[in-house]
């Protein structure tokens, strides 16, 4: 009998930890915003930046970190809501951004510098219009 209530207490306790590590887990994970990823993509700084400098030195372990955190602002950025201008130029444009970002992470997972830098280059160009439309 008392074996029986110290397996039932501990299992009850162990219900608990694990609950509450998850609560724990859902608060830490803070929304990205544009904000973010903006901050993410600064000129010198940033994931276009290190990811350019990573292909040109073929430091492709460097390339497929940048990207994969690259990967998840550009998904992020994809279902914000536009500060400004119609959504569906936000969409356009963000999904767009979204391709070539997961374009370069796949040309870095798989060594292929071309494909790299074309998915650079067309982020690199992306800016002015969604700029333009969305600021």
């Amino acid at each position: 009998m008392k074996r029986s209530f110290v397996l039932a207490f501990a299992l009850g306790l162990a219900i608990c930890v694990v609950n509450v590590r998850a609560e724990e887990k859902e608060k830490d994970k803070k929304e990205i915003t544009i904000k973010d990823v903006m901050k993410a993509h600064a000129k010198d700084k940033g994931h276009l930046a290190k990811s350019r400098a990573a292909v040109k030195g073929k430091k492709w372990e460097d390339a497929a970190e940048v990207a994969k955190e690259w990967v998840v602002l550009a998904e992020a950025l994809a279902k914000a809501e536009p500060p400004k201008g119609e959504a569906e130029s936000w969409k356009k444009l963000a999904g767009s951004y979204e391709k070539a970002v997961k374009t370069f992470a796949e040309a870095a997972k798989a060594e292929d510098a071309k494909k790299a830098n074309g998915a650079l280059g067309y982020l690199g160009g992306s800016c002015a219009a969604c700029h333009k439309a969305h600021k």
